[in-house]
């Protein structure tokens, strides 16, 4: 029995010769409800790697930055791209705009990920993308790309996360002016966010799922 973390990824183990699959998603736990105050800006958890495509966000900030002038980027997590991001920041005149928060422990990063007013993640690859609903639970709308397993299946369970063209910068800053200069609108996709994580998302649905594939794989 091959587990998936999401219908795309369980249909490339069969591409592979898997015979046997279930897809099983990963979850969260699902904290007090909150109403967003404002104000946490944009934030990501993830690796600082190439993949998960930092750059365009700092590009799409770069893009707001005359509308949103107050606008601040969190990022939390480590990796080898984080001085190319520093540089990147510094040419674009955001180094005061932008922490890099760097590697934090699991519930200092989930609570980090929960302040913002946005999550974004236009990364590439994405097999499913814990950190997505980790944030959505909260109630903040999430950002991730259109064509990826993770954020398509997330975005098919039900609202609060919103996709866009991979690589497309522009369609990343125009998403996020979009939520960002229409409160109502980004209370409503944090509201549809966290029903759409409580629907389909949290640890015990994960747990009974992984139960249900030990006791098939078993008979």
């Amino acid at each position: 029995m091959v587990l998936a973390n999401s219908a795309a990824i369980e249909g490339r183990a069969r591409a592979l010769g898997a015979t046997a699959t279930r897809v099983v998603h990963l979850g969260t736990d699902l904290p007090p409800e909150r109403q967003p105050a404002g104000g946490g800006g944009l934030v990501t958890v993830a690796h600082l790697v190439e993949r998960k495509r930092h750059t365009h966000v700092l590009r799409a900030l770069w893009l707001l930055r005359d509308s949103h002038p107050a606008l601040t980027w969190t990022v939390v997590g480590d990796g080898p791209e984080r001085p190319a991001l520093e540089r990147l920041a510094a040419e674009l005149g955001l180094s005061d705009r932008v922490r890099l928060a760097g590697r934090l422990p699991h519930a200092e990063a989930v609570a980090a990920a929960r302040r913002g007013d946005v999550f974004v993640l236009p990364s590439v690859d994405e097999a499913f993308g814990v950190a997505y609903v980790e944030a959505m639970a909260a109630g903040v709308p999430a950002i991730g790309c259109r064509g990826e397993p993770g954020p398509e299946e997330i975005a098919a369970a039900g609202g609060g996360m919103r996709l866009v063209a991979p690589g497309d910068p522009e369609a990343l800053a125009a998403e996020l002016r979009a939520l960002l200069d229409e409160p109502g609108r980004r209370a409503q996709e944090g509201r549809a966010a966290r029903a759409t994580v409580e629907a389909a998302f949290t640890w015990p649905r994960c747990g009974e799922a992984t139960v249900a594939a030990y006791e098939e794989a078993l008979r």
